[in-house]
Parts: structure tokens; sequence; C-alpha cells
């Protein structure tokens, strides 16, 4: 369950409602968190229209 509510961004929405300051070390770390994802999130894309080309042009 925990896990599932760190990876699915909960955590950092209740976080957030806590106005608490938050130490640079920890932007850094939810910072890379983000960039792993949309990089993640790229690389999916990308070999998912290749494979939908692949179906289209019938290979």
């Amino acid at each position: 369950m925990e896990r599932k509510i760190r990876s699915s961004g909960m955590e950092r929405l209740i976080r957030a409602r806590t106005h608490h300051h938050v130490k640079d070390s920890e932007k850094r770390v939810l910072a890379r968190k983000a960039l792993m994802q949309r990089v993640k999130s790229q690389e999916l894309g990308k070999k998912l229209r290749e494979i939908l080309i692949k179906k289209i042009r019938g290979q």
C-alpha cells in the first residue's frame, strides 16, 4: 500500500497539504524522480509509436 501511494504521487499530494519547508536535498530527489518519470514516459511512447507504425504498414 505504501509503495502504491509513493509511486502514484499521492505521497507528494499529502505532503503538499502540510506547509513546511522543503529541504534542497528533498527538492533534488523529487526533481530527479519527475525527470526519470518523464524520460520513461517518452521512451514508452516511442516504443508504442514504433509498434503502431509497424502494425499499420503490415510488417
